[in-house]
């Protein structure tokens, strides 16, 4: 009996590693992280508090998370952060609703904000928030901070600001880098498509810190607001020593999928080999027995 010619599984085998290396290559960025703070959920693994004092003025409610801060408190901000590094490009996007804020007694601002920090050689920092400043104006922040050098030779941290009015009490804030650029997005309601406000050049740098939360900019003065959501998509995260990546996971695949090919060709090879008849049986081989006798 003849070996099967073995195409139709090998093409088979051929064809599958070449289709996993396509589908990993178009899903492989960004990858995600959610929180949805909705029904009184705080992911207290993921995402981690500054300071113990914040706690007190954090609640989880059915609406979202509560962060409320009095005239009392002496701390500057309520907020969380994320325990994760972000490589490459990134975007941070979080729903808010503001429940009150007084125009500040002092300082650049109050109100919902979103700070990341770099670990450039600059020390690069972004913040974008929607703020109700000194002279009562109600705006959308767009704020940049590095190190630079002056003539004398001394570092100096520079920081520049562009500012929005707005009149929203709700939306979404949005800080997003492609390659060397971030660029600032707002929304005026959730549901709505974000906005670009400003576009800068920016370090490629990981982002080493990233704040979510209620700043009053300097002031006392009390403000409260409801952060309803938080999207975090980037090339890779980082937590701890485990770093996970689109790039890694597509260097998985695509080896996986090299080892498979492989293995397909050499079965192909065993495929082509010489025929393999079966063993005659015992009448046949009889009969030539007589025959080389006569």
């Amino acid at each position: 009996m003849n070996r099967r010619n073995p195409t139709g599984r090998t093409t088979m085998l051929l064809t599958c590693p070449f289709l996993l290396i396509l589908g990993c290559i178009q899903a492989a960025p960004p990858l995600e992280r959610r929180f949805d703070f909705r029904g009184g959920v705080f992911d207290g693994i993921q995402l981690g508090v500054p300071d113990s004092e914040m706690t007190r003025m954090m609640t989880p409610e059915e609406s979202g998370l509560l962060l409320e801060i009095s005239g009392a408190d002496k701390l500057a901000e309520v907020a969380f952060s994320p325990r994760m590094r972000l490589e490459g490009d990134f975007e941070i996007v979080v729903a808010y609703e503001i429940l009150d804020i007084a125009s500040p007694d002092r300082g650049y601002g109050v109100g919902p904000r979103i700070y990341v920090a770099t670990a450039s050689h600059d020390e690069d920092a972004a913040t974008i928030s929607r703020c109700k400043s000194r002279d009562g104006a109600d705006v959308y922040s767009a704020h940049r901070a590095q190190n630079t050098i002056t003539n004398s030779g001394e570092s100096r941290r520079q920081h520049s600001v562009e500012a929005v009015p707005t009149n929203a009490a709700a939306g979404q804030l949005c800080l997003r880098r492609l390659g060397n650029e971030l660029v600032y997005l707002v929304s005026d309601d959730e549901r709505r498509m974000l906005t670009e406000i400003r576009k800068i050049p920016f370090t490629e740098a990981d982002v080493t810190s990233i704040r979510i939360g209620l700043d009053r900019g300097g002031a006392t003065t009390p403000a409260a607001m409801r952060c309803k959501d938080l999207v975090i998509r980037a090339n890779g995260f980082a937590t701890g020593r485990t770093v996970i990546s689109s790039e890694a996971l597509l260097g998985a695949a695509t080896l996986a999928a090299l080892l498979l090919a492989t293995a397909a060709w050499y079965w192909l090879r065993q495929g082509t080999a010489p025929e393999v008849t079966e063993p005659e049986d015992n009448d046949d081989l009889e009969e030539k027995i007589v025959r080389m006798a006569q």
